[in-house]
């Protein structure tokens, strides 16, 4: 690649595109999804908190699923659709569309329209740039985020950005409410044909919980970093489960230190099979060492 703003907006597009799959927080959306999986757990338990801790249990012991979501901050809007396995470290592949003035920007340089795919590894992301990406630099179009290399280059951001990515799944949201300590019932909805229970609550980021039934003090002490390394003090916090104990919709609306974000999530095809296959590295350009590049350029 010759010229460094090139560098820089793939680097841009890769670092939204990690937005998207972030359980960080988000907004309400009307649409809704079936799930056809089945759980030994219930809904019916006598607490809004013991509901909860059993749709971390059930939804963690599936261990994989579908996931159709949208996550919006005040310069951009990333949508998000595929598969997720969380059984050892998060993995998957997902579709992503990124629109708005901070995505736009970067995508217009690359000559593509705001659509790629990402593959996620444990240990990384990686996204496809497009054809433009592809007739540069060697021919590869394919960008890597190692997420070692986030933490070391971008400090406590980037540890935060690391632990999220390597322990994501869709009970950390659930987590955040059950720590909150304060969760209200709000009654029977329909999501789609599918019978939910609907629970909410404000997390208040001091406040947090810990020593709890199903939710340690370890777990807790990340949730708070991950929050605070945002500048988030509350997150809003919806979600919807259904009688078999398992998440179908969550809803976060937060303020960050770089303005507000709103994102939706719904769940499905619980214990679907996940197969991710990493590109070949000679079509891969490691970010980091772009970066560096760009440095001495």
């Amino acid at each position: 690649m010759k010229h460094a703003g090139f560098r820089t907006a793939a680097a841009g597009v890769a670092a939204v595109a990690a937005l998207g799959t972030l359980s960080a927080c988000g907004g309400h959306s009307t649409k809704a999804s079936a799930n056809g999986s089945s759980s030994s757990g219930s809904t019916t338990a006598a607490s809004p908190l013991a509901a909860l801790r059993a749709a971390v249990t059930n939804t963690n012991q599936q261990q994989s699923a579908k996931v159709d979501g949208t996550t919006k901050t005040n310069q951009m809007s990333v949508t998000m659709k595929g598969t997720l396995d969380w059984s050892q470290g998060m993995s998957g592949n997902m579709t992503l569309k990124m629109s708005g003035a901070q995505a736009s920007s970067a995508t217009a340089q690359l000559g593509t329209d705001g659509a790629m795919q990402a593959r996620y590894t444990p240990d990384a992301m990686f996204v496809d740039m497009g054809p433009t990406m592809a007739k540069s630099d060697g021919g590869k179009p394919w960008m890597k985020y190692s997420y070692d290399a986030l933490a070391k280059q971008l400090g406590a951001s980037g540890d935060a950005m690391k632990e999220e990515f390597q322990n994501n799944n869709p009970t950390r949201s659930v987590q955040m409410l059950i720590a909150s300590g304060d969760v209200k019932s709000l009654g029977s909805a329909t999501v789609n044909g599918v019978a939910t229970t609907h629970y909410a609550g404000v997390v208040d980021v001091d406040k947090l919980l810990g020593a709890q039934p199903g939710l340690d003090a370890a777990t807790v002490k990340q949730l708070q970093g991950q929050l605070k390394s945002q500048g988030i003090k509350n997150d809003h916090i919806d979600v919807w489960v259904d009688g078999h104990g398992l998440l179908v919709e969550k809803v976060e609306k937060c303020a960050m230190s770089s303005g507000t974000m709103n994102s939706t999530a719904f769940y499905t095809d619980y214990g679907v099979k996940v197969t991710v296959t990493p590109p070949p590295a000679s079509q891969t350009m490691d970010v980091s060492k772009m970066l560096a590049q760009q440095g001495k350029s």
